[in-house]
């Protein structure tokens, strides 16, 4: 029993001399940080350039392994709680240490989002829109000679990634046609569509009325509501912060 006894305290005393060693090998196999954000923010240089200070965030984050793509964008049918549970993320949002964000225009300060970012600590929100991709993606070809964005594909009002833009309608006229004439409507002559009956006492005018649409005997009755929209599907957009 003694022998048995003094084997388990050799054991014991060799586990916990391993289990440092241990959990730093699970952390960084399970993606966990060695580091916080925050430490790691705080240990960068001042005098690097951005580029040169996120190289040295991720080496601090995430050392020789894989560097998660920050900034990055899905779209999925699964409830946020169940892309948690299914992606290791807490169950509970902190910008600190979760994964994925709801793309919802949440403040995500203290996460590596928040500092690449530059310009705003909140994710955008996507909720209820569709996707554009910018005019210029900020990338040359061969030659550092840019290759422009065709105009039929062109946003006419070439806004910078993450900025809202409103729905809208394509400019355009509608032809009309004259109806019948009105007949025995008395009306001083004046700037409308008015002429003379012929043979008679009374004014009158031609009627031009822009009604509500109709349908055209072959696309079928027309849609019409608040907004313009091509046809969709609703998703959840999650967001990439750490």
């Amino acid at each position: 029993m003694n022998f048995l006894n003094q084997k388990n305290r050799t054991m014991t005393r060799k586990l916990q001399s391993w289990m440092p060693t241990l959990i730093l090998y699970l952390g960084f196999g399970f993606g966990l940080n060695a580091q916080t954000n925050q430490e790691c923010i705080n240990d960068l240089d001042d005098n690097q350039s951005h580029s040169e200070q996120i190289r040295q965030l991720a080496g601090c984050l995430y050392g020789d392994g894989e560097k998660p793509v920050i900034g990055k964008v899905i779209a999925s049918f699964m409830p946020y709680e169940d892309l948690n549970a299914f992606t290791g993320n807490q169950d509970e949002f902190s910008p600190y240490t979760s994964k994925w964000a709801p793309a919802d225009g949440r403040d995500v300060a203290g996460s590596v989002y928040a500092f690449m970012s530059r310009n705003s600590n909140n994710v955008p929100d996507l909720r209820g829109l569709f996707i554009r991709g910018a005019n210029d993606f900020g990338v040359t070809f061969d030659g550092n000679v840019k290759n422009p964005v065709p105009k039929a594909r062109k946003n006419p009002d070439d806004l910078s990634v993450g900025t809202f833009q409103s729905d809208a309608f394509q400019g355009h006229r509608h032809s009309v046609e004259e109806g019948g004439i009105q007949p025995n409507i008395v009306h001083n002559q004046g700037s409308g569509p008015q002429q003379k009956a012929a043979g008679g006492t009374h004014d009158i005018r031609r009627l031009r009325l822009i009604l509500d649409p109709i349908e055209d005997g072959k696309n079928g009755p027309p849609r019409t509501t608040s907004e313009t929209r091509p046809k969709n599907i609703t998703v959840f957009y999650y967001i990439r912060i750490n």
